[in-house]
């Protein structure tokens, strides 16, 4: 599983956020996970649920 997000974890605050869809969780194919090198992954995970990371995500970082 890779998980996309930040947040600051309090007791079971994780479980709440991804009960109620707040992050992007994957079960990428076993292919990727054990015959791809590590750096593809990521991408390859993404691409899995139909997202090219370089046209949709930011690698920025950026304070509310």
């Amino acid at each position: 599983m890779i998980i996309l997000g930040h947040t600051k974890w309090e007791p079971g605050q994780l479980e709440e956020e991804i009960h109620e869809n707040n992050w992007l969780v994957a079960s990428p194919p076993e292919s990727i996970l054990f015959d791809l090198p590590i750096q593809k992954r990521f991408d390859e995970t993404l691409l899995s649920l139909g997202i090219k990371c370089s046209s949709k995500l930011s690698y920025e970082l950026g304070h509310a």
